[in-house]
Parts: C-alpha cells; structure tokens; sequence
C-alpha cells in the first residue's frame, strides 16, 4: 500500500517503488526470525530463577529498590 502511494506521489523515482517492499520484507523477516529464535533459545529457561551473574548482588538490589520506592 505505501509503495503505491508513493508511486502516486512521485512516479519517476523507480528506487522507492523497489527499496519500500524489499524494507518491508527485510524487517518483517528478521523481526520473526529473532523472535523464533529467542523462544528456542530461551525455551528451556522460563522457571530459571536462579541467578546467572557472579556479580549480581541481590541483598543490594532489594535494599536499593526499596531505598527508591521510599520504603527505607
């Protein structure tokens, strides 16, 4: 629809007619191919809690969200 409309608005520049579908496509493809391939990846670690940093420090995180929210 937009590769029409802009045919309509310019009819001699050919490049937009070909660059809008040949856009659409490459970022509809890619966007369903990282999403396939982020629910594979992560397919088995939905549950997983368990904390995969060795310098995450949760104590620290919770007194700082607290600390944040007021809750001193």
């Amino acid at each position: 629809f937009a590769t029409i409309l802009e045919l309509i608005k310019s009819p001699f520049n050919i490049l937009s007619a070909i660059m809008l579908p040949l856009t659409f496509y490459i970022l509809h493809i890619s966007y369903g191919l990282g999403f396939i391939l982020g629910l594979v990846y992560f397919w088995d670690k939905w549950g997983d809690i368990k904390i995969k940093d060795d310098h995450f420090d949760r104590e620290l995180f919770t007194k700082n969200g607290n600390i944040i929210k007021g809750n001193i």
